[in-house]
């Protein structure tokens, strides 16, 4: 890429004198008005616009001037104008000098540029200038096709100015650009044919050193980097029989003191060769007897650092540390000139050291992953952290080339666990994070970024630069992964307080896709485990702008009122999008089932601090939360009345019930049946009682018993009889249960007559008359008639409880108008619930014989005209034959004392 350059525009030399401009003929005057004539300047009212644009940035302004004609200019040749202008536009077309070549020269402006540097050059305008220089090899892109374009035009300007340094740099970058052609990719490859047409390359590059050495008055820098470009082409090009020579050749290099080398990304000659000679296979134990452990080069010393713990004694607690000593001087240097060896190289000059930059291609030395690769290479069987060396090498071959491993190269499958990377990331500073960043984007890269954290926490060191930093994007994860996750975050969180700014910067932007990896569908404990982590974090997580990942967690297995409020936390960040808050604060305050809580929901949305913008989503919510809360206190009102809808819950109902307290859970019918002895079918049905009188609950596949009846149900549930005594006021108004003494004699009778049956006095019809039934067949008057009317007595049988005689005692009493009305209502209501009814009404003062008698009458018309479909109709029939013939006695001695009368 090329230099950035802030090159004033070269102000146009005027000729020695003016040109003549023609003079307008003279005549007639025309038909129709003369055409517009182009405003005419002076060359240096030109020069100060552009000048004056310049310091604007003003890069239209430029372009605009740059496209004038040279005829214009009234006081210089149109030549001299014509190149000063184009190079104006090519200047405007640049643009800011200070962005990046990639941000200037882009799709859109390169055919303009290319075309504007044609035009200079077709006009005669020389390159000279370093700047259009740079520009002009920049555009036409790099490569071997590249180089062959230009190589003709930098050997012709080198030949004109063979002393100049940059000349013969690009020159060289061209040459071993097309020398090296097999290294680049298909696609930018020359075909040997157009290389051999090239010529002989090692020839020409070897002449123009030649020519470059002869130029006079050449400066001190200059003699060193010819010598430097030299020997660096002789061990480019050295074949194995002649590579000492050119070693030697490299030794005579003036080199400085090793403790004085002022950049530390600068290779003194001893470590260039001790590289080279690495790279070209040289054996270990040679390399380390002929180079001394401090060669003035901290990344060549690391490297021979690591050879020596590859010969150490075959114990791990002897290499380890000679290994991991080596990789931490790497990581040094690497924070220097990031992972380049021989962009430079030091010379001693007559007044002190001189750093010496080759230009394009560096000098020829293996990378740093080269170095390591050829150590691996080089590691013998019994290298115990043959392992570790390993990782070191790919991971820095990766990091080399801003890459990182393929998600399916097994090397990288497993390797975030791998105890070998474990221990050289707690052993080398720095180490883990190019580890992070090498592994596959996803939770790999994750877990090794918050090691890296943690060790940084606990060695109490941290990233070597500001832009260090974590690069992650959302990603998924398994549970292996979010444990080993959770795991990391809790013994983050051991060391916390100790964390430096420069860790928190590169902390704060781990978290952020970490929990939001987390937020993806757990299980409900694995949910539970995160939101505890992330409330431990929450400062955190708020700084990193994460309101929105708090809110999330919190609804969904936390505290809706601290979900509400980190929602509408973020709602105040009016850059963000509102759609998925909403939609989600929307979901919540509907799933809000207490009425305590949705009328503190309500209180957060209306009191929440938000900007204007955000008002209607305000109203929207309030909306929400209100219903909501309204529907909660109606659903409130029938919980707390089920006390008085308990009476209506039938006995198995209620058992069905106490089992539902004592169980968590159930999930089927045919379970709970098991649990209440009860058949299936009436489960169901029981359960559907309970859930529509409000003794139960469901939600969300669950249900849970009203609170207000567990002491209804607890009680029911002691098998007991309860008593509670009132006792009197010290007043008195009390009766018998019978009406009448004709009553009492009768109810006399039928206990004599109905030994195996219950004899009730005054009963209320509700008491045997089905209320939901009658409702159905009677109309409203009988039906309010039926709520308060009661029969003089009842004939119930003693095992199944149903009605089976009702007897009516009436007297003149029923004779008014408006008994006899009432009396009318309750035979029509004994008829539609198909009880037999019979009404007596003694005149007179009849004994007990007579009524005996009487009674039998009755009762065995009753039995011929008895219902087939009453309920319990055989015990009925079979309790009136009995009374018929209970009451025959007195219906013969009646008959005979008839006869004897007669």
């Amino acid at each position: 890429m090329a230099r950035k350059s802030k090159s004033k525009l070269p102000r146009a030399a005027p000729p020695a004198a003016p040109p003549a401009k023609p003079v307008a003929a003279t005549g007639p005057a025309p038909a129709s008005p003369p055409a517009a004539q182009p405003q005419l300047h002076k060359l240096s009212e030109l020069e100060d616009q552009v000048a004056a644009a310049i310091r604007a940035k003003a890069y239209v302004k430029l372009v605009e001037i740059g496209s004038l004609s040279p005829d214009i200019v009234t006081d210089a040749g149109d030549k001299v104008v014509e190149l000063w202008l184009h190079l104006v536009k090519i200047h405007g077309l640049a643009g800011d000098p200070d962005l990046a070549d990639y941000q200037r020269f882009t799709a859109a402006n390169k055919p303009a540029l290319i075309a504007a540097f044609d035009a200079f050059v077709a006009a005669g305008g020389k390159l000279h200038l370093r700047a259009e220089l740079e520009w002009y090899l920049e555009l036409h892109g790099y490569g071997p096709k590249a180089a062959a374009k230009r190589l003709p035009w930098l050997r012709k300007l080198h030949e004109v100015q063979p002393g100049e340094l940059f000349h013969l740099q690009r020159l060289r970058n061209a040459i071993l650009i097309l020398i090296e052609s097999d290294d680049w990719a298909d696609e930018v490859q020359l075909p040997h044919s157009e290389l051999e047409r090239l010529g002989d390359l090692d020839a020409m590059m070897r002449e123009a050193l030649e020519a470059t050495a002869e130029t006079p008055d050449l400066t001190e820098k200059a003699r060193l980097a010819l010598r430097v470009l030299t020997v660096d082409f002789d061990l480019r090009r050295a074949e194995p029989w002649d590579a000492q020579q050119a070693l030697t050749r490299l030794s005579k290099l003036p080199a400085p003191a090793v403790d004085a080398v002022p950049d530390p990304a600068a290779l003194t000659p001893e470590a260039w060769g001790f590289l080279w000679e690495l790279q070209n296979k040289a054996e270990p134990v040679y390399l380390l007897e002929r180079y001394a452990p401090n060669m003035g080069s901290p990344a060549a010393n690391a490297v021979r650092q690591i050879l020596v713990s590859l010969l150490a004694a075959p114990e791990k607690e002897k290499q380890g540390p000679l290994l991991c000593d080596g990789l931490r001087r790497l990581h040094a240097f690497r924070a220097h000139r990031n992972f380049s060896l021989g962009r430079a190289v030091c010379l001693q000059g007559e007044t002190g050291p001189i750093v010496i930059e080759p230009g394009y291609n560096s000098l020829k030395v293996p990378t740093v992953a080269d170095c390591l690769e050829l150590l691996v290479e080089r590691a013998p069987e019994e290298y115990t952290c043959q392992r570790a060396l390993l990782i070191a090498w790919k991971i820095w071959k990766v990091v080399e080339t801003y890459g990182e491993l393929e998600p399916d190269d097994a090397f990288a499958v497993g390797l975030e666990h791998d105890p070998a990377l474990i221990w050289l990331c707690a052993n080398v500073p720095g180490f883990g994070l190019h580890a992070a960043n090498a592994m596959p984007e996803g939770p790999a890269r994750a877990i090794v970024g918050l090691r890296c954290i943690r060790d940084w926490l606990i060695t109490g060191t941290g990233p070597e630069s500001e832009d260090d930093q974590v690069y992650l994007d959302e990603f998924k994860a398994n549970a292996t992964d979010v444990k080993a996750i959770l795991q990391l975050l809790d013994e983050i969180g051991e060391h916390r307080e100790v964390m430096s700014e420069s860790v928190r910067r590169v902390w704060l932007g781990v978290i952020e896709h970490v929990f939001h990896a987390l937020s993806q569908k757990l299980p409900k404990a694995t949910e539970q485990l995160v939101l505890e982590r992330a409330r431990r974090f929450r400062e955190d997580l708020l700084e990193a702008g994460e309101a929105f990942r708090l809110g999330y967690l919190e609804q969904d297995v936390g505290n809706r009122a601290e979900s509400t409020r980190y929602y509408l936390l973020a709602l105040q960040d009016e850059d963000r999008g509102t759609t998925t808050i909403e939609g989600n604060l929307k979901i919540l305050l509907k799933a809000v089932d207490d009425e305590g809580e949705a009328d503190e929901l309500v209180d957060l949305i209306a009191g929440a601090d938000l900007p204007a913008s955000r008002e209607p989503i305000r109203k929207q919510l309030l909306t929400v939360a209100e219903a909501q809360l309204a529907e909660l206190g109606k659903k409130s009102q029938f919980e707390r009345t089920a006390v008085n809808r308990w009476p209506s819950i039938t006995p198995p109902a209620r058992k069905l019930l106490g089992v539902l307290a004592t169980v968590n859970k159930f999930s089927s019918f045919e379970e709970l049946g098991q649990y209440a002895s009860m058949e299936v079918d009436w489960v169901g049905r029981h359960y559907k009682k309970l859930l529509e009188t409000g003794m139960i609950f469901e939600n969300q596949g669950t249900f849970r018993v009203n609170p207000h009846i567990l002491p209804l149900i607890e009680r029911e549930n002691q098998h007991a009889v309860i008593g509670r005594i009132v006792r009197g006021t010290g007043t008195s108004a009390v009766k018998q249960v019978f009406n009448s003494n004709r009553e009492f004699s009768i109810y006399q009778i039928l206990v004599q007559l109905c030994p195996n049956h219950l004899v009730f006095p005054n009963c209320g019809l509700q008491s045997f008359m089905a209320f939901d039934r009658m409702k159905e067949l009677i109309d409203e008057g009988d039906f309010s008639y039926y709520l308060k009317a009661s029969v003089d007595i009842l004939v119930v049988s003693s095992t199944t409880f149903l009605p089976m005689l009702a007897i009516e005692v009436d007297s003149v009493w029923h004779d008014t108008e408006k008994q006899t009305e009432r009396d009318g209502r309750k035979d029509r209501l004994f008829a539609a619930a198909g009880v037999p009814f019979l009404r007596l009404r003694p005149v007179g003062n009849p004994s007990e014989n007579v009524i005996r008698s009487q009674v039998g009458e009755h009762v065995d018309e009753l039995v011929r005209v008895l219902r087939t479909d009453l309920p319990g109709y055989d015990q009925a029939k079979q309790l009136l034959e009995d009374l018929s013939v209970a009451a025959a006695p007195a219906l013969l001695e009646r008959s005979s004392n008839r006869s004897g009368g007669q």
